[in-house]
């Protein structure tokens, strides 16, 4: 991410490392007001060294998914997919087939507040 520098700790400054901090959302990131409204949170965060834009947060979710269009767009190759074959099923039981599974690093946030899970 733009700025995205690993911060250092010698033990003796007490700072935090941005890898040890953890990542949490309030109902202030939240952008829509109401009661019982249980939408996702759209985030930009940084995959496999690439921004995406509008990243679903959804807390309900059992699946971290990226669509292949978004994959392909990374530059990524479907044959870094590692083969799962199973369906994933929303929420209306429909079924959507799986081209496989892929580990990417993923940063959220920027500059010392950042955090790159692996």
């Amino acid at each position: 991410m733009e700025g995205y520098k690993p911060s250092k700790n010698d033990g003796s400054s007490g700072i935090t490392k941005p890898e040890k901090m953890p990542i949490s959302f309030s109902d202030r990131d939240r952008t829509f007001t109401g009661t019982d409204v249980a939408l996702p949170m759209v985030i930009k965060l940084q995959i496999a060294n690439k921004i995406v834009l509008r990243v679903s947060v959804n807390e309900s979710s059992q699946a971290n998914i990226l669509y292949m269009s978004a994959f392909l767009k990374m530059g990524l190759s479907e044959s870094m997919l590692k083969p799962f074959k199973t369906y994933l099923k929303g929420n209306l039981g429909a079924g959507v087939p799986v081209k496989g599974y892929i580990d990417l690093d993923t940063t959220f946030g920027k500059g010392e507040n950042a955090k790159m899970l692996k």
